[in-house]
């Protein structure tokens, strides 16, 4: 069972505990991240299974409500100031899983936390969250 995330636990200026890899291959050998990777994989599947039920279940704007909804509860965390873009990503997860969906959407009561993390992930790959800032030039 996994441990449950408390909003009294969380807060955007905690540091990372994982250093970052230099390399994407350092990132592939770091049993951390290798393992982070893996439940991130896992939790984007998740949404995506979600996204394709929604689209077979339910009106369109119904799925879009629980991804818009979940976009305004995390994009001003998203949009802190962090040393990286993992102790980034961690903020915005960590604010995803405490997130509670609409209760008057029909899709809220199937929403597990593994597909709030997998929809953070669905909202960066369509650039509505970013994962890394840009270095100032």
């Amino acid at each position: 069972m996994r441990p449950s995330t408390s909003a009294s636990s969380w807060t955007p200026t905690t540091p990372s505990t994982v250093s970052p890899p230099e390399t994407l291959q350092q990132a592939r050998e770091h049993a951390k991240v290798k393992g982070h990777f893996s439940r991130q994989r896992e939790a984007f599947f998740h949404a995506e299974s979600l996204w394709r039920f929604a689209q077979e279940s339910v009106p369109e704007a119904t799925y879009e409500a629980i991804e818009t909804d979940l976009h305004d509860a995390v994009v001003e965390i998203e949009d802190g100031d962090y040393d990286h873009g993992h102790a980034r990503l961690e903020a915005v997860l960590d604010a995803a899983v405490i997130h509670k969906p609409n209760p008057a959407n029909i899709l809220a009561p199937v929403v597990k936390v593994i597909d709030l993390k997998g929809i953070c992930h669905r909202l960066a790959n369509n650039h509505r969250l970013t994962r890394c800032k840009e270095e100032p030039q």
